[in-house]
């Protein structure tokens, strides 16, 4: 009767890493250097999307639960991010980054930290500037998404 419950208990406590174990190596790991190949190209895309106003594109590439905080301070979900791009009260003209750094933290979380140059209209004003940000990504099911932003503005 013990070594019966033994086993049972093995099993039922390895059954659900036994199953994700078998989904999880149906695909092979990235690389680090892939990892962050896909993620600076997550992030291009994301950029020029942002400055042709597509909100489709957009809207597949950010995470349900986003945090994207503006030079000035004003923090947006990723709904309102979507609603101001797409009502054309954040108009992004340019978004070119000039340095990029990017640190993966295990295997589903990427850090960029970059500088940037910015052209955007919002609010009536237009402005120009360089900003410094931090992007984090996360990998859900072998696709990256923004899950965070923060830029400052460099003096």
């Amino acid at each position: 009767m013990e070594r019966c419950f033994v086993r049972l208990s093995f099993v039922c406590l390895t059954a659900p890493f036994l199953a994700f174990g078998d989904a999880a190596s149906q695909t092979a790991p990235a690389s680090p250097d892939s990892a962050a190949r896909a993620v600076l190209a997550l992030e291009d895309g994301r950029f020029a999307a942002m400055v042709r106003a597509d909100t489709a594109w957009l809207r597949d590439a950010l995470a349900d639960d986003l945090s994207y905080v503006h030079t000035s301070g004003r923090s947006d979900t990723k709904g309102q991010f979507l609603e101001s791009i797409g009502q054309g009260t954040l108009r992004y003209r340019e978004f070119t980054p000039r340095e990029r750094r990017v640190r993966l933290l295990g295997d589903g979380v990427a850090v960029v930290v970059g500088l940037a140059h910015a052209r955007a209209a919002a609010g009536g004003q237009e402005v120009d500037m360089y900003v410094r940000y931090v992007a984090v990504y996360q990998r859900i099911r072998e696709r990256w998404w923004l899950a965070a932003w923060q830029t400052t503005r460099v003096p």
